[in-house]
């Protein structure tokens, strides 16, 4: 008798606990059980476009007046290097005091010029920039093999006017030589004519590749690739409207593993070809930085190009999964689990940037997000490994008492 009045006890227990399960539901989730938690990380992001590309170099076109006179013929093949100044063809003027007085304005117009440049490379060169009269000192610190240089605002402002100085007059210089190798050719030219009283050859502006030759002599007849590579690109319509001039790239060569830098210095605004039932492809142009070394690559070679849309540097970064929808749950040190709305940023394979609603030291947990209650008390599972169980089970406890309890709490 005694036995079957147990049974019937430990029955209507479990009966009754179910019946509160399903009629309280609502207030029986007092705590969020919570699996799996971490800490955000900081990390630079960006988000990035990635393209097929081709390495190509600058293609300088040549054209030939028929007006002047009559080819006579080629002096280099498709395929030839040349330098500045190497002979590309020659042609027999159709009048010699006309082509002459026109080689001979054409030198004038250029001592004009060279002359103007050297005053104006003169006056920069002797122009000094005024000295601060700054009581701050710079500062100079070294920390193992970094090292930082602070000055005072007037010193850097002098600075930079003193780089600018420089770098206007290095551009200067640049011209002045360009046309004076220009008045060399005319010279030459002028000479050449004087002398043969009907033949001028032309000589190549340019230092490359002979990269196409047309007998027929239909425009462009002579084309030298130069040796300044750059890196061809093509986008579609809707990329067209997110790439402008001077976002950062990457260009990278899978075969060798190298990577270089660069920077978009062309989006061209008429598309490849017109046609109502394609799409509209725009040619982009990516110029390699300055500092970057480009020993044996050639034009032609194919590269994979990563152009910068949007960067975001020391970014608070967490996973996808570990985002509920537009939250993340968020482990408060007294114990309870708040969701927090974020604003997402950049996103970059599985990492999203959280611009506002997360810090860095927060704790958040994720995983199962339906087990986690907004404003609730959480608990994480047990360390076996951390736990003693002589203080688990110690020598006087009563477990049949704490059995009890426990089943009556719930």
């Amino acid at each position: 008798m005694k036995k079957k009045i147990i049974r019937i006890s430990a029955i209507t227990f479990i009966l009754i606990n179910i019946v509160l399960l399903i009629v309280d539901d609502g207030k029986i989730d007092r705590i969020s059980h919570v699996k799996e938690w971490t800490e955000p990380i900081t990390m630079d992001m960006k988000e990035q476009m990635e393209k097929d590309a081709i390495i190509s170099g600058r293609e300088n076109p040549l054209y030939f007046d028929k007006t002047v006179g009559s080819f006579q013929q080629f002096l280099v093949e498709e395929g030839d290097r040349v330098n500045v100044s190497d002979p590309l063809y020659t042609y027999m003027v159709n009048d010699f005091h006309t082509t002459w007085q026109n080689i001979s304005n054409n030198i004038e117009m250029l001592d004009q010029e060279i002359s103007s440049l050297e005053s104006i490379i003169m006056e920069m060169e002797s122009y000094t920039i005024p000295s601060t009269n700054s009581s701050s000192s710079s500062t100079f610190s070294v920390d193992n093999t970094e090292y930082e240089l602070n000055l005072p605002d007037d010193q850097t402002a002098s600075i930079q006017s003193e780089l600018q100085k420089q770098q206007f007059i290095l551009e200067k210089e640049k011209e002045l030589a360009e046309k004076n190798a220009e008045r060399d050719r005319l010279e030459n030219q002028l000479v050449e004519l004087e002398t043969t009283g009907d033949t001028i050859t032309i000589t190549s502006p340019y230092e490359g590749v002979v990269s196409h030759l047309a007998y027929s002599l239909e425009d462009p007849f002579l084309t030298i690739m130069d040796d300044s590579l750059y890196v061809e690109a093509e986008l579609m319509e809707e990329e067209r409207q997110q790439v402008t001039e001077g976002m950062d790239a990457e260009i990278l060569m899978e075969e060798t593993g190298e990577v270089w830098e660069g920077s978009v210095t062309k989006v061209h605004e008429a598309p490849e070809s017109l046609s109502v039932n394609k799409h509209s492809i725009y040619p982009v142009d990516i110029e390699f930085n300055e500092d970057q070394t480009l020993e044996e690559v050639l034009p032609g070679y194919h590269v994979d190009l990563n152009i910068t849309l949007k960067e975001s540097l020391s970014a608070v970064v967490v996973e996808e999964e570990q985002i509920d929808e537009y939250s993340v749950w968020i482990m408060q040190s007294n114990g309870i689990m708040e969701r927090q709305l974020i604003e997402q940023g950049i996103k970059s394979d599985d990492f999203v940037e959280v611009v506002t609603g997360l810090s860095e030291e927060q704790v958040i947990a994720y995983g199962d997000f339906s087990q986690f209650r907004n404003l609730t008390p959480f608990t994480t599972p047990l360390d076996l490994d951390k736990v003693t169980w002589k203080n688990v089970k110690p020598d006087n406890a009563n477990w049949q008492e704490h059995l009890v309890m426990g089943l009556f709490v719930r």
